[in-house]
């Protein structure tokens, strides 16, 4: 799993290995050298399901809100799913129209 967005610049990987250990056993846990990213890896796909179901959910009175979680891609295959939603957004702004109606015919007001 993919986790950004840590709550504090010294979230440590003992902490984010004990926000998402609750969930079953852990295969491995990384935080970036930059410290703005990090991936946690299950033993069992069930565990990551229930810790990404449970993360894209939280309530705003947790500390933990702002905690974007997902599944890991490739990078070929985020790019494919940006372009495609790119496309998709295109296409629904291509379909608004905007209409006005009740100008004065001869230009006087």
């Amino acid at each position: 799993m993919f986790i950004k967005n840590f709550p504090s610049l010294d979230f440590s990987e003992d902490d984010l290995r004990k926000l998402f250990e609750t969930f079953g056993s852990l295969c491995s846990v990384k935080i970036d050298e930059s410290r703005v990213f990090g991936f946690v890896a299950y033993n069992k796909g069930e565990d990551a399901q229930s810790a990404l179901a449970h993360y894209t959910k939280l309530s705003e009175e947790d500390d933990y809100k702002g905690l974007y979680v997902t599944k890991c891609q490739k990078k070929e295959d985020r790019a494919r799913l940006l372009r495609k939603d790119t496309l998709k957004f295109m296409k629904d702004l291509a379909r608004n129209n905007l209409y006005f109606k009740g100008f004065p015919i001869d230009g006087v007001t």
